[in-house]
């Protein structure tokens, strides 16, 4: 491990809501707007629009989570960081891996797809002899390697619009974002003139279940938001901005979703849908041909603004883990523009290294492991942020940031009271570690039996002939109840005597806790049950390397370090707080003040309090 950078490296902070918002929906709505809808609809038929607002809900489980962490955390790095600042060093690193794998084979993934729905409008406009080599070429009798000379040209180019500065991409990704937007529109008003709404009828010819089963194929249309939470170092007031960007954005995707799906049922009865390029056919047998190009250019643009954020996204996923240490300190230099150079280049190489090599539509089922075990990790730092409560004191909590706050890996936060040794805590604070305790028990049990309903409706389980389903219905759901009911969740607010204009304006904080962070995790973990295994065995092989290389880089440390101690070196595997806020309002001296990142010394992560 590199040791953590030292020096200063503010980004600029110039989007708004407006941009946020379309950072959100650009990274959400890809061509599968135009594809998935119809995979979907041969599932639930016209119901399927009902799928989609199921996935959505779901979805604003975890987004209400991401919401509030984003705004007591507004650092970029999303979930690494989150999980870093809440369960320590090797949580993050476990987190921010599987991130950091599903980002880079997914920014292959749609590169290659971009290159070949290029291919596919250029010949639909009357373009004729474009060489299929193009595409991909593939290696006789190597079946994962296939060579690609235009993907990584694709990648190459939005890396360099990235590389002119966060205001100008912003820029570029609103007219492309807004162009989506309208094609979208526009389809929808074209189908809506040539529907027949007795196609509707009936509208769940498959009852029920099928709406589930195809909203768990749709949920990964709604994975715009941890783009939204890695711009938390360039928006303005982030506490504020934040969490409205990842509702809307989730709020518009999922409007617009459901009125293409309504078309499409209405446009064709959902048993003749095709598998691929439903929507196209759909209009095709319409007389309405000329509708195709419209489609393509809208899917150009899509995978486009998909890939543009996806490699937004991993540049401030290094740019974070590289500020802890865990990866050389020069990735984490950012130029005098606001722009963190090498870590854009590292996600251009990374990732055009692997479109330019690999048949990555193979690796397609080992995608969204890692966004479903961020999507978790999340919704477990806010049961654990709120259960470590706040003390009025200062005494080991985070209420309050002086102007420059250090949070170390010992708990010491700028003015603010430091934690001292076990034997000196008051009584108070052991209890609040005694709820601490009881949460990580709630936190383990609810995520791991949440499990067992999705792997007992794959392969049928049963317990003396009656489905393991309705035995954990009645025992395991029993358990997870009265675990989280002992745990105290009313911390992790504001203190008593916080500014009445700070309380509600600074922080945003998800309603309904425990139930929607809890509910948001119990989801996720069913959903992970419905990958292939070998998004499981992939998610256990990271894991395993992440552990070796930690215990291997950890023992070295010890060898190395004299007269340090562990945690002075910045090796500690504690979380970067002892207690339960990094951002509290309690304390801001105006409403909109935000934590911006100073750097990653030996004192920790350093934040500069300072009203924007």
């Amino acid at each position: 491990m590199s040791s953590p950078a030292t020096i200063p490296a503010p980004l600029s902070r110039t989007l708004n809501k407006l941009d946020v918002t379309l950072v959100g929906v650009g990274a959400s709505i890809g061509a599968g707007i135009f594809v998935v809808s119809g995979e979907a609809a041969k599932i639930a038929g016209p119901a399927v629009v009902l799928s989609f607002f199921v996935a959505a809900f779901v979805c604003v489980l975890n987004a209400l989570c991401y919401a509030e962490m984003a705004s007591r955390v507004p650092v970029s790095g999303s979930a690494y960081v989150y999980s870093r600042v809440i369960f320590g060093e090797f949580a993050a690193a476990v987190t921010g891996l599987n991130l950091l794998f599903d980002y880079h084979i997914g920014a292959a993934l749609i590169a290659r797809n971009l290159v070949q729905y290029i291919r596919e409008l250029l010949i639909a406009c009357g373009i004729q002899g474009i060489p299929s080599w193009l595409d991909k070429i593939d290696v006789p009798g190597a079946p994962f390697l296939s060579f690609s000379i235009t993907a990584p040209l694709v990648l190459l180019i939005l890396s360099l619009i990235l590389l002119r500065g966060v205001r100008e991409s912003a820029t570029v990704n609103n007219i492309m974002t807004s162009l989506k937007i309208f094609i979208v529109i526009f389809v929808i008003i074209a189908g809506c003139t040539v529907l027949d709404p007795g196609n509707w009828t009936p509208f769940a010819p498959e009852g029920v279940p099928s709406i589930f089963r195809a909203s768990s194929l749709v949920f990964f249309a709604y994975i715009g938001f941890d783009a939204v939470c890695n711009t938390a170092e360039e928006c303005i007031q982030p506490e504020q901005t934040l969490p409205f960007g990842i509702i809307a954005s989730l709020t518009v995707c999922a409007v617009l979703y459901a009125g293409v799906t309504l078309v499409l049922t209405g446009l064709t009865p959902f048993q003749q849908l095709s598998s691929d390029a439903s929507l196209s056919a759909a209009f095709n047998g319409h007389h309405m041909d000329w509708m195709k190009i419209v489609i393509d250019i809208g899917a150009v643009i899509g995978l486009t603004t998909t890939l543009f954020l996806g490699l937004y996204s991993q540049s401030r996923m290094y740019l974070a883990i590289a500020r802890d240490g865990l990866l050389p300190s020069s990735i984490a230099k950012v130029t005098e523009e606001g722009v963190p150079r090498n870590a854009t280049w590292m996600c251009a190489v990374v990732a055009g290294s692997l479109a330019m090599l690999l048949d990555v539509e193979r690796l397609s089922s080992l995608l969204d492991m890692g966004i479903l075990l961020a999507y978790s990790v999340v919704c477990a730092c806010v049961l654990v942020v709120r259960a470590r409560g706040s003390d009025e004191s200062g005494e080991g909590s985070v209420g309050s940031v002086g102007s420059v706050g250090s949070v170390g890996s010992v708990g010491s936060v700028g003015s603010v009271g430091s934690v001292g040794s076990v034997g000196s805590w008051t009584r108070e604070q052991k209890k609040r570690q005694s709820n601490v305790e009881r949460c990580y028990v709630a936190v383990f049990f609810l995520f791991a039996t949440f499990l067992v309903p999705g792997f007992a409706i794959n392969n049928n389980w049963t317990i003396g002939g009656t489905p393991l389903l309705v035995s954990y219905v009645v025992v395991g759901l029993g358990l997870n109840v009265w675990l989280v009911a002992r745990v105290d969740f009313s911390g992790g607010s504001f203190s008593s005597s916080s500014p009445p204009h700070t309380k509600k304006k600074s922080l945003f904080l998800s309603p309904w806790v425990p139930l929607i962070p809890s509910s948001g995790l119990a989801f996720n973990g069913y959903l992970m049950t419905q990958r292939p295994w070998e998004g499981w065995v992939r998610l256990f092989s990271i894991t395993l390397v992440v552990l070796l290389v930690y215990y291997w880089s950890k023992r070295k440390q010890r060898k190395t370090t004299t007269e340090r101690s562990w945690n002075e070196a910045g090796g500690s595997d504690e979380p970067l707080l002892s207690s339960s806020l990094l951002v509290d309002s309690g304390e801001q001296k105006e409403c909109g003040s935000s934590l911006n990142y100073v750097g990653a010394g030996e004192g920790g992560i350093q934040f500069d309090s300072s009203s924007k």
